[in-house]
């Protein structure tokens, strides 16, 4: 399918549902990263790091299915209306989004893995998330600077995403945000 054929169709439900998912577990890590640094209950504070470190684990995995799944029908999904710059800074702003993801994900990882702590992290009391780098206190400052730099970034352009859904959606009246939230136009 070409031009107005594709514009008049949404995503496929899989793609749908896992940008949902994937929304949903991003902005709850985040509120709870934002509420765990500033806890002063020690028991509470330590489940809040542990809940963060297992939905961190989740986001890796939704968004790993997530970028494979549209990888899979990205050449069937709608095609972006408006201007060609529009549509390629879309599509750089969607591989950014992505590459910010992952490196928040795996820079936290890396912390958890790094921290002299030898503190297990428990993937919702399912099983405990493997090391990926041995202890080391360098290690573990590096990772929290990278994790910190990274969130940032991710809040930013999270925050250009909504509001670019937002333009397109009022102002625009392109049907695109409807399309990602019912499937058509």
């Amino acid at each position: 399918m070409s031009g107005p054929d594709r514009l008049d169709q949404g995503w496929p439900g899989s793609v749908r549902l896992l940008h949902w998912v994937s929304a949903i577990l991003i902005l709850t890590m985040l509120a709870v990263g934002a509420i765990m640094v500033r806890i002063d209950d020690t028991g509470v504070r330590f489940d809040l790091y542990q809940s963060h470190k297992a939905l961190g684990f989740a986001v890796f995995c939704v968004t790993l299915l997530r970028a494979l799944v549209r990888l899979a029908v990205a050449r069937h999904g709608p095609e972006v209306s408006g201007p060609r710059w529009q549509a390629r800074a879309a599509s750089w702003a969607h591989g950014l989004l992505y590459a910010l993801i992952f490196g928040v994900t795996i820079s936290g990882w890396v912390m958890a893995s790094a921290t002299p702590l030898p503190i297990p992290t428990s993937v919702f009391g399912l099983f405990d998330l493997p090391a990926i780098v041995g202890r080391d206190l360098a290690t573990y400052k590096l990772a929290l600077a990278v994790h910190g730099w990274l969130t940032k970034a991710l809040m930013a352009l999270i925050a250009l995403h909504v509001l670019a859904a937002l333009k397109r959606h009022v102002i625009d009246g392109d049907g695109v945000l409807s399309r990602m939230v019912r499937g058509s136009p």
